[in-house]
């Protein structure tokens, strides 16, 4: 069982795309890439991008996209085993300055769609990362014992 919040549920959802055993997974405002925030989210103002040269933008996205999860999940896609079971629950915040909901939307559905599971589920909260950080913690929590009952009982099976 993993689970995180912003770049910790990226880190999850990332578990769950390279796990090679039954995983439950849940992440809270999850980009799928630190590239939104940086390059075009609320942080793209906070770097002195004339300082680190000219085209520094550009090379930072190609090294962001290289290692975004959809990248990723593209590359070891003839790699991935079936046999295994993932439950995963995403909570995503459409008001989010950091994360733009189609950043955390394109990691749900890349982690779904990359084990075809029916066993993932998409939750709205009101708010954005504050209000992750701040209110939504018992959400996180009733997710992840929700994914550990599911992964307990598909277990016993």
């Amino acid at each position: 069982m993993v689970a995180g919040l912003s770049f910790g549920g990226l880190v999850a959802s990332l578990t769950a795309v390279l796990a090679t055993c039954d995983l439950g997974a849940v992440s809270l405002v999850p980009p799928h890439s630190p590239a939104p925030s940086f390059l075009g989210g609320l942080f793209s103002s906070t770097v002195a991008w004339d300082a680190l040269g000219g085209d520094a933008q550009r090379r930072l996205f190609r090294l962001f996209h290289r290692f975004d999860i959809p990248s990723i999940a593209h590359r070891i896609a003839s790699k991935r085993t079936h046999s295994r079971r993932l439950f995963f629950h995403q909570i995503s915040c459409p008001d989010d300055h950091f994360v733009t909901l189609d950043s955390q939307l394109t990691m749900f559905n890349t982690v779904r769609d990359f084990h075809a599971t029916r066993h993932a589920e998409l939750e709205m909260a009101p708010g954005g990362h504050v209000a992750a950080f701040l209110l939504h913690a018992p959400r996180l929590v009733r997710a992840v014992a929700r994914v550990v009952h599911m992964l307990r009982t598909h277990h016993d099976r």
